[in-house]
């Protein structure tokens, strides 16, 4: 017989706790992706208060997974959490960086070292950023588009 699957009655704050109180474990496919995708680790800990579900897969294979919105610093990024209820912990399985329109300079960048405004730099001007699924979500980046 099937395992009965655990589903969190808030998923929301169930994730924003577990990342708060640093219940997570981090997928090998994560680990092996962020570099690649320019993401941070420290961003996806530090943007617990933006995260906004935007779609939810209980009947995932492993563990009910929620896609999960989020800003950090003007960039735009989705990160799929599995939800592991019954040992307390989420998982991170995939992070993706989205496209969060124009980004500028600041005056912020004015104090820093020149090699570390320079990686500033390039990631603000890069245009051949990892976007696997722009093409499947609205210009808000929290609606997937729907078949026309």
């Amino acid at each position: 017989m099937a395992e009965k699957r655990c589903l969190p009655d808030d998923p929301l704050a169930f994730i924003r706790r577990c990342v708060t109180e640093r219940r997570i474990y981090w997928t090998y496919h994560i680990n092996m992706r962020l570099e690649q995708r320019y993401i941070n680790r420290g961003a996806i800990l530090a943007s617990v208060e933006q995260y906004e579900i935007i779609e939810a897969y209980p009947d995932d294979k492993y563990l009910p997974s929620y896609l999960v919105y989020s800003q950090y610093r003007n960039e735009v990024f989705h990160v799929l959490f599995g939800m592991d209820v019954s040992d307390d912990n989420v998982r991170v399985i995939t992070a993706q960086p989205g496209k969060s329109g124009t980004k500028k300079v600041d005056e912020r960048y004015h104090f820093m070292s020149f090699s570390n405004f320079l990686i500033i730099l390039f990631r603000i001007f890069r245009e051949s950023d990892y976007h696997p699924n722009l093409h499947k979500w609205e210009p808000n980046l929290k609606t997937r588009r729907t078949a026309r």
